[in-house]
């Protein structure tokens, strides 16, 4: 109880200082929070996270305090073992510390771009992001990034059964380590997988003296836990080579330091050291225990391994129905791990050895180059016959002609005539493509004047007045009308907005007209102007950046490109 009071007390202190914190966000309590957690990250991941949620509007933090913030959550969430797959934003942190020279916590930001890549199974790219932080963390001698960059190398290796190139990285990774004596968990952890490594890859003598290795290490640091694990996985090893005698003398010993919460896998290698030994009460007790607890997991892999367990007793003991049920529900688990993996074994195969979809894509591209040219052919020819219409119609029809030519001429002027105009000619594709464009150009030329006269304060008033009066005569009010302008920008760019506003349901009301406005080319001075001057150019930059945040659009990146917005077709 001694032993447990400071920690509780240290707890205490912590939720102490976020209470402190949610009611006040001074400087100097802000610098206080973040080393508490710098202090606490490692070891107690779930705390940290829990001070960094009592930050409830973090994106109202200056710049530097909110990348410190993103850098800390992310290595809580990944040390307690949270979902990190869709934290990219991570890899925006790591451009903003590079951007500072502040290298450090660009290498720390870069190891957890590899972590993301990683849990995204995009493994390629993870090591390639690992090896690169590694050799940087080398030239910066911090030794112990440089090993968990290494660690996580090997340990991508180890899941696709590449063991010897596995153990070369974690002997490499356990070097880093073993300058730190205070990393004492890592190493043991590490010398606990090489063993792992080892045994699988058949070399068992080797992985028994790492298991010692690493249990001499959580012993000598008293890390009860990490003993657990190495004598479970001990106790497996001995086991599978049909040491029964020193595969319970193992679990038994792991199963006697449980204190907190009970272990699965060593009640599950209990029942099966005994059921080898025909012991029926006992490996029937640890198998019903680990049952429900694998069941809480949803873990299939395991609760497949249980079920077989079962089935296997069950026949033993002649109870065959019983048997056939568990065997029914072992295949269940089976197909569905299958099922759950079938996509990415797909994936992995037809990268590694079918060549065929090489030659398709090269196939692809010809057929798309060979469209590209009919479809500009296409165009050139139509180009021409509407060319030649209005030629002959010119001299056909000598009043059309006019009334067309006056329409063009109050193009620049008259919003009105010009939606007039194109009504009339909603046949003809490119004068009507012509017209729209233009009447965007007077909607920017109206909005940048009124903005002009707004700040010479001198000729103030009787230009302003005349701008709206222009206004009222394009859109029948003083003020912008919305419906209108966005009817014109759908139809310039082929009715994409309308695509977006159903792709992206997320979008409010005021955050799809910003995405229209910046992606029709309006800078952020007409579009305040634009939306009623109810914000400030400021603030219209700060939606952007939270509408790239919302949608995952890199920092700075171009909306155009993201929604795929193409330049309209101005007609010359």
């Amino acid at each position: 109880m001694k032993a447990l009071f400071p920690a509780k007390m240290y707890l205490f202190s912590c939720l102490l200082l976020a209470i402190c914190f949610s009611c006040s966000k001074s400087a100097k309590e802000l610098e206080t929070l973040f080393n508490q957690v710098e202090s606490i990250v490692e070891q107690q991941p779930d705390s940290a996270l829990a001070l960094l949620n009592t930050i409830l509007f973090p994106e109202d933090l200056k710049e530097s305090r909110y990348n410190q913030f993103l850098l800390l959550q992310i290595q809580a969430k990944d040390k307690s073992y949270q979902d990190i797959t869709s934290d990219t934003i991570i890899f925006k942190v790591k451009e903003y510390y590079i951007q500072k020279n502040d290298y450090p916590n660009a290498s720390l930001a870069a190891y957890y771009c590899g972590r993301v890549l990683y849990e995204q199974k995009e493994y390629e790219k993870a090591i390639q992001t690992f090896l690169e932080t590694a050799n940087h963390a080398k030239k910066i001698n911090n030794e112990t990034l440089e090993g968990l960059c290494l660690y996580s190398i090997g340990e991508i290796h180890y899941n696709q059964y590449l063991f010897d190139n596995a153990i070369e990285k974690f002997k490499s990774a356990l070097s880093c380590y073993s300058k730190f004596p205070e990393k004492y968990k890592r190493i043991s952890q590490t010398f606990n997988i090489i063993a792992n490594s080892f045994f699988i890859n058949k070399q068992r003598d080797s992985a028994f003296v790492y298991y010692d290795k690493a249990l001499q290490v959580a012993k000598k640091h008293n890390d009860i836990e990490e003993q657990i694990t190495i004598l479970q996985n001990t106790g497996a090893a001995y086991k599978e080579i049909n040491n029964l005698q020193l595969a319970k003398e193992n679990l038994l010993t792991a199963k006697a330091m449980i204190t907190d919460k009970e272990n699965a896998f060593v009640f599950f290698n209990l029942a099966q050291v005994y059921n080898d030994l025909n012991i029926k009460d006992s490996a029937e007790y640890y198998i019903n225990t680990a049952l429900p607890l694998f069941s809480e997991d949803k873990n299939k892999s395991s609760l497949a391994g249980v079920y077989g367990l079962l089935s296997r007793m069950e026949e033993k003991n002649k109870n065959l129905e019983k048997a056939l049920d568990y065997q029914r529900k072992y295949t269940k688990q089976i197909s569905a791990i299958f099922g759950e993996r079938k996509d990415e074994n797909i994936a992995e195969i037809q990268k590694k050895f079918d060549f065929e979809p090489i030659q398709n894509e090269k196939n692809k591209l010809l057929v798309q180059r060979q469209w590209i040219f009919l479809i500009i052919s296409v165009l050139f020819f139509a180009i021409v016959s509407i060319s030649f219409y209005l030629y002959r119609k010119y001299y056909q029809d000598k009043t059309e002609r006019l009334k067309l030519q006056i329409h063009l001429s109050a193009l620049e002027q008259n919003n009105l005539e010009l939606q007039e105009l194109t009504n009339s000619l909603n046949k003809k594709e490119s004068i009507s493509k012509a017209l729209l464009f233009e009447n965007l150009e007077i909607f920017k030329r109206a909005n940048s004047m009124e903005y002009d006269l707004e700040i010479k304060k001198t000729e103030a008033v009787s230009h302003i007045e005349h701008v709206r009066r222009i206004k009222e005569i394009l859109y029948g009010k003083q003020d912008y009308d919305w419906d209108t302008l966005y009817r014109v920008l759908d139809n310039v760019y082929h009715n994409r907005f309308s695509e977006i506003r159903q792709e992206y349901p997320c979008l409010t009301e005021e955050e799809f007209k910003i995405v229209c406005l910046t992606c029709s080319d309006f800078d952020n001075i007409k579009i305040t102007y634009i939306l009623g001057r109810r914000i400030s150019e400021h603030t219209v930059q700060q939606r952007k950046s939270q509408i790239r945040h919302k949608l995952g659009i890199e920092n700075r990146g171009d909306m155009k490109v993201f929604f795929n917005i193409k330049s309209p077709d101005k007609k010359k």
